[in-house]
């Protein structure tokens, strides 16, 4: 097979800035640098010193100084638009054989479509959610706008990656061929998910990511101090940080829970992580909104039973069966949630059985397949880039 040499786009670098789409490029980008091929990554500079790094064999560009990733509780529009200033000048100093732009923040990709036009190369842009309607939420009067972006960067690529079913049927929703659409999940490192051992700090609870308010910790925040009742010694591990911290701390604080919550922030590691997954009996995911959960299938291959949030708009559901290997609540409401989990905490049998499928389930995450599907799909998408070119 022919070495390839790959451009991925993302203003935010794991392990610098540390969430599901971040850690994906980095599983990827890596794996595919130890195979062999020649990969290069843009985005902004959030370290101190030189650019370009080494990142474990990847070849980082800081492109542009970091700003402010959040403008209140909303993703900040100065930030990717700085970068995507930036960036085309950057990539164009190269010539690549694709490159691979994440969907959000929408804005650098016009930046990697103009740079995949100016260098005659196919891009491909790897998509994490669709907004769709929920634009309108978002943005109230002005969310034709977003819509009508994200409708523009569906159109750019010589094709498209989604990480779930769900961003399938919502892309093909507003437009896109199906045909054109190549489903590849998040992966795990299994081997590394074994071979890490449980902390000794051990919790009932356990949920990780941004804390931002599609999250709706605060349901959960409110379901421990119900089940608190019942449950006294009851505690719960938050790990992650964002614009929802100190106001999910203050209704800790105001429901009389705040002893049974520790918000532990992010961690330098990733597998401090799995190391409390490991050591915690229940992993929770209210979130709305998710168009694939890493921590989800990590959490089922450390045989943790899941709680999670059916909504219409999250990925995360389809990742369970119902009662086999972890729990769905299908309302955003307290009491549901907290009867899920109390049926977990309550019934040790429920509990280890769900466990062990949750395990066996996890295993369609190795990221050692997603790894080769990934590698198909770029030669797959280049093959028919460079036939169409031949023939035009």
């Amino acid at each position: 097979m022919s070495r390839l040499k790959i451009a991925f786009v993302s203003d935010v670098i794991y392990p610098f800035i540390k969430g599901g789409a971040e850690k994906r490029i980095y599983d990827i980008s890596t794996r595919l640098a130890r195979k062999g091929h020649e990969v290069h990554l843009f985005g902004v500079r959030w370290w101190d010193g030189k650019s370009p790094i080494d990142l474990d064999g990847v070849t980082v560009h800081g492109v542009c100084p970091p700003l402010r990733l959040y403008a209140g509780a909303r993703r900040s529009l100065v930030e990717p638009a700085a970068f995507s200033a930036a960036l085309v000048l950057h990539i164009l100093q190269f010539c690549f054989d694709l490159i691979d732009c994440s969907e959000f923040p929408f804005l650098p990709c016009f930046g990697a479509k103009l740079a995949a036009l100016a260098t005659n190369v196919p891009l491909v842009v790897t998509w994490h959610e669709v907004w769709g309607a929920y634009w309108k939420e978002y943005l109230g009067k002005l969310g034709h706008c977003g819509s009508f972006v994200e409708r523009s960067v569906a159109s750019l690529s010589d094709h498209l990656i989604a990480v779930s079913d769900k961003v399938r049927r919502d892309l093909a929703s507003i437009g896109v061929n199906e045909s054109s659409i190549s489903v590849i999940p998040n992966g795990i490192d299994f081997e590394s998910v074994m071979k890490t051992q449980a902390s000794y700090q051990a919790f009932d609870l356990f949920f990780a990511g941004r804390l931002i308010r599609e999250k709706n910790l605060d349901l959960l925040v409110n379901a421990i101090a119900v089940l608190s009742r019942k449950h006294p010694s009851l505690t719960c591990a938050i790990v992650g940080d964002g614009p929802e911290r100190n106001r999910l701390i203050e209704l800790a604080r105001q429901l009389h829970v705040a002893d049974k919550i520790a918000f532990l922030g992010t961690f330098q590691r990733h597998e401090q992580v799995i190391s409390l997954l490991k050591s915690s009996k229940i992993f929770v995911l209210p979130s709305s909104r998710e168009g694939f959960s890493t921590v989800l299938a990590e959490a089922k291959a450390c045989k943790l039973p899941a709680v999670v949030y059916a909504g219409a708009q999250s990925a995360a559901p389809e990742m369970i069966q119902d009662g086999r290997d972890g729990l769905l609540f299908y309302q955003l409401e307290v009491e549901e949630l907290a009867d899920r989990i109390e049926r977990l905490l309550s019934d040790e049998d429920l509990r280890a059985n769900i466990s062990d499928n949750a395990f066996e389930s996890a295993r369609r995450y190795d990221i050692e397949r997603i790894i080769m599907q990934v590698e198909a799909t770029y030669r797959k998408v280049l093959e028919e880039f460079r036939r169409r070119t031949v023939r035009g």
